[in-house]
């Protein structure tokens, strides 16, 4: 999740219950499909991507019950711990949705615009060392043999949307269809090998729910948003090549106006100077207050009034 909210589908990871004793089974999938299909670590090794129960009583005859099968990587990414699986949420394609967060639900923190969080899956043996107990670990799941397998949050410098718009992941994944469902879900997921044989799933959002993403500017760090979904009053300010809005919990937020008339190459490098005078306490007087607290910048540049000037 963000500072602005917006956030990725609700994942579950889980270790089997048998008579209320954790198993050595270990299991992960989205929330809001967990009764239709899941990827699972069984104790010979072997992980899948499959179906459910549910499903699987109702695909065709022949269909296959697993869409994927791997063997548990022998590579350990710190001593004693090997890699089961990566769930990676591009910042591109997190969403504004109803948060309901529980005492059990853990809020990971997104990584900057642009880059991708990454959640990874670990598997330890009995005796495996423990691992750091810092802001990336987001939890730990016992196994019945003793070992654990841990979940620890990474921030990388990959987006699964390049600068045309399209999806890589797309052409060398296995794109997770449940046959014969609704797909009322706004989220899709791509299955992509690694190259020690580590599965990612890739988190994408559905082309019905897309809402066209502005680019990140740096070395601005905070959100950048379509100039409609401003502020109405702050709408209203025809001068303006983005308007930058700094509440008062920290959060920030570029408005681009993306007409051709703004030169934009220089507005993520001014508005980074703004927040970090404005979290300085040197707001000058060019910075405003909504009702509500909000403090807001314009960003300009000499083009726009000087034809605002030559047009009256």
């Amino acid at each position: 999740m963000d500072s602005a909210g917006r956030r990725s589908a609700e994942w579950r990871a889980w270790t089997g219950k048998e008579r209320e004793r954790a198993t050595d089974e270990v299991y992960a999938a989205p929330r809001r499909r967990i009764d239709e299909f899941k990827i699972s670590l069984h104790s010979n090794g072997y992980a899948q991507y499959g179906f459910s129960e549910r499903v699987r009583q109702s695909i065709r005859p022949g269909d296959r019950h697993a869409l994927d099968r791997w063997q548990l990587s022998d590579v350990e990414v710190v001593p004693g711990w090997k890699p089961l699986l990566a769930l990676q949420f591009a910042d591109s394609q997190l969403l504004d949705e109803d948060t309901n967060i529980t005492a059990k639900t853990v809020v990971v923190p997104s990584a900057p615009a642009g880059q991708t969080t990454s959640v990874l899956l670990l598997v330890g043996e009995p005796g495996s060392p423990p691992l750091d107990n810092g802001p990336s670990l987001v939890g730990i799941l016992d196994r019945a043999s003793g070992g654990s397998v841990a979940l620890v949050s990474t921030h990388t410098a990959y987006d699964a949307i390049d600068q045309s718009g399209t999806v890589p992941a797309l052409a060398s994944g296995i794109s997770w269809k449940v046959p014969g469902l609704s797909q009322d879900d706004p989220h899709d997921w791509v299955l992509q090998a690694g190259s020690d044989g580590t599965r990612r799933v890739i988190e994408l959002v559905r082309a019905s729910h897309v809402q066209l993403q502005l680019p990140a500017l740096l070395p601005y760090r905070g959100a950048v948003r379509m100039w409609s979904d401003a502020p109405v009053e702050l709408q209203q300010l025809e001068l303006a090549c983005g308007i930058l809005v700094c509440r008062q919990d920290g959060a920030t937020e570029l408005f681009v106006d993306q007409r051709s008339r703004c030169d934009h190459s220089r507005l993520g490098a001014n508005a980074a100077d703004l927040c970090d005078s404005h979290a300085r306490g040197e707001a000058d007087s060019g910075w405003g207050r909504l009702p509500n607290g909000t403090s807001y910048t314009i960003l300009s540049t000499q083009r726009v009034p000087d034809e605002d000037a030559n047009n009256p």
